[in-house]
């Protein structure tokens, strides 16, 4: 909450004046599991608007500090040609010219998408699982020649279920950003984020890198 800036931090900069939030963080993971890439890449997104209105108290959102947001240009998806650069909700997901966009809300995908996550979480200590998570962890400790007792066991049977867990959550992130038109689900939550930040009437600037290597 508040991109991590305490009471007394707060205090500090609204007294000493904010002109811009400069948001340069995301999860750049392809295909993370649903919860993490909506975590980092919407929901943090709008702890820094809440930070930007609570810069200066009881503004109207479109005094709120301004916050240059970096996203990609390839929340076009699978769109060919040119793609000029109009408001995120002109056309919020790429396949707008096959689905009716009746059914697309962000707000929806946000809340829907961490449904889906705790209840799949919560699914993983379901005693068939277990039971497989079980086996596979003896059989994984066997083969490393390690004790398939105690601790050891404990640790190797968490990593199973974390295992599980990702590869679940990875797949129906997947699933969900190419019902939608894009490629995955790194593309599709950092769209979220920009239909949200678009909608919150505060001043913004999306920039747009192809490419960041080294």
């Amino acid at each position: 909450p508040l991109g991590g800036v305490n009471a007394e931090w707060l205090e500090r900069l609204k007294r000493e004046g904010v002109d811009l939030i400069c948001n340069v963080a995301g999860g750049v993971s392809f295909d993370p599991p649903l919860d993490e890439g909506m975590n980092v890449n919407v929901i943090g997104l709008q702890h820094l608007m809440e930070l930007a209105r609570a810069l200066r108290p009881g503004c109207e959102p479109k005094d709120a500090v301004p916050l240059l947001h970096t996203s990609t240009c390839y929340v076009a998806g699978g769109r060919t040609g040119e793609i000029p650069e109009d408001d995120p909700r002109a056309w919020p997901f790429p396949r707008c010219d096959v689905l009716d966009r009746s059914t697309w809300d962000p707000e929806r995908e946000l809340r829907e998408g961490m449904e889906i996550a705790k209840h799949l979480r919560a699914r993983g200590n379901d005693a068939d699982l277990q039971s497989q998570f079980l086996d596979r962890a003896k059989a994984r400790l066997r083969e490393l020649n390690r004790p398939t007792t105690g601790d050891p066991l404990k640790q190797a049977i968490a990593k199973e279920r974390d295992k599980w867990i990702d590869d679940e959550l990875g797949e129906i992130g997947m699933k969900r950003a190419k019902h939608w038109g894009w490629p995955n689900t790194y593309t599709y939550t950092k769209s979220i984020g920009e239909q949200l930040l678009a909608a919150s009437g505060q001043p913004y600037t999306i920039v747009r890198p192809a490419v960041v290597e080294r």
